[in-house]
């Protein structure tokens, strides 16, 4: 029997795109995008459109699996591993894990992931580190709308993304000067008058402390840095203020470097200042995650750290620290480390202290995936393979006490060595 499934991508993205899914005899055999959602149109990424040869990929995990090999010695491939039953595997994890737990307390389990299964035109458009062609491919088809009715396409990045060779105007910056660059462009802003005076005096604060601090970012010493012509400097400046609305897209690779907070920061200014926030269409984009809250308190159930044997909030690892937590942490130190939607072994920081992190003997390491023997952290590491594709059972206890949490890099508060003197904030 045939039948279409609707369905909406799970993926952490912001587009959350409805989908069309054809199932015959109880498989799915068939996926698009469907053509009523407002914003997708009708089309999936490529990762999406590929989806079904995931999902029955010859070398699907359907199974869990043991290590049978040493940790760090082996074929590196499924000769590393044993089959076991469900059974097995469930009696193995609970009883390391109750075991972890009773030895040095519960803080000494990790449970580590990251964003796996999760869910108006303007005249002027800047991508600020921003790959829209290759990583926001739903927002293209309006940015084509833009350009057809006379918007232009400018695009910043280190390296000619595929979105940048086809830009109206493309300006390679040299890594890690996004501050300089804004503060520039802000420098010529402000002293050729085309801020928005009305706006600034009515919804911000700590203008003139910032026109003071921008006179040492003159276009000449920017270009120093940047690597942008003062000329190109002073152009983009100018088009930016002037043709309106105008928008920034801005991405995460701006922020995932040495002041890249500040970065950030610093770029938002630029709508402030031009008035830019008040127009539709106009403004900055980076992340809609925030808009719409989930209740955090309703999924996380804080409560049941209180009641637990614990008595209280469990500690926060950063993930971008799992080295250091995995090589140094004491009091207690992890011994046990439930892996799910990642591959820290090779996307983690530091991966040396990651990698001796994982090699640790009395490190009980479980991996849940699709394909976990094409990971990095899988091959040489895990003790315990769990497929993802179906359960058994699962067991859940209010009593049970809750383990070390983890921060992702998106939601840490960060240290950062230098600041913008003077920086412009919103009423």
């Amino acid at each position: 029997m045939k039948k279409v499934v609707h369905a909406a991508c799970p993926h952490d993205c912001p587009d959350a795109c409805g989908v069309l899914i054809t199932v015959e005899d109880g498989k799915a055999t068939h996926i698009q995008g469907d053509p009523a959602h407002p914003v997708t149109r009708g089309f999936l990424c490529a990762k999406v459109t590929k989806y079904l040869d995931r999902v029955y990929a010859p070398d699907r995990l359907l199974y869990p699996m043991r290590r049978v090999a040493p940790k760090g010695q082996g074929n590196g491939d499924a000769s590393d591993f044993a089959r076991i039953t469900w059974d097995e595997a469930f009696a193995e994890i609970t009883g390391r894990l109750k075991q972890i737990s009773s030895d040095f307390g519960p803080e000494a389990i990790l449970p580590y992931s990251y964003g796996g299964t999760l869910g108006v035109l303007n005249n002027t458009g800047m991508a600020h580190g921003a790959n829209i062609h290759g990583a926001n491919v739903h927002l293209w088809p309006f940015i084509e709308e833009a350009r057809r009715k006379g918007a232009k396409l400018i695009v910043i990045d280190p390296y000619k993304t595929r979105t940048a060779r086809l830009a109206d105007w493309y300006l390679p910056i040299n890594p890690g000067t996004d501050v300089a660059l804004a503060l520039g462009m802000m420098h010529v802003i402000i002293n050729e008058n085309l801020h928005d005076a009305d706006y600034v005096s009515k919804y911000t604060l700590g203008f003139e402390e910032l026109k003071e601090r921008v006179q040492d970012y003159p276009p000449e010493r920017v270009a120093k840095w940047t690597g942008i012509a003062a000329a190109d400097l002073m152009k983009l400046a100018r088009e930016y203020a002037t043709v309106r609305p105008a928008v920034i897209r801005v991405n995460y690779g701006v922020q995932r470097a040495q002041n890249g907070g500040m970065a950030v920061r610093a770029i938002t200014m630029l709508p402030c200042i031009t008035g830019s926030w008040k127009e539709v269409g106009g403004g900055l984009q980076l992340s809609t995650s925030g808009s719409f809250p989930l209740d955090k308190q309703a999924v996380e159930r804080p409560d049941l750290m209180l009641r637990s044997p614990l008595g209280r909030a469990a500690r926060v690892v950063n993930m971008s620290s799992l080295g250091q937590a995995l090589t140094r942490l004491d009091n207690p130190s992890v011994n046990a480390i439930f892996v799910y939607n990642s591959n820290p072994a090779g996307v983690a920081p530091n991966h040396t202290d990651v990698r001796r992190g994982f090699l640790r003997p009395d490190l009980f390491t479980v991996v849940h995936d699709q394909r976990s023997l094409n990971t990095k952290t899988c091959r040489p590491r895990t003790d315990i393979i769990i497929c993802k594709c179906r359960s058994k059972r699962s067991a859940r206890s209010e009593n049970a006490a809750p383990t070390t949490t983890f921060s992702a890099n998106w939601h840490s508060a960060w240290a950062l060595p230098t600041t913008v003197s003077g920086r412009l904030t919103t009423k």
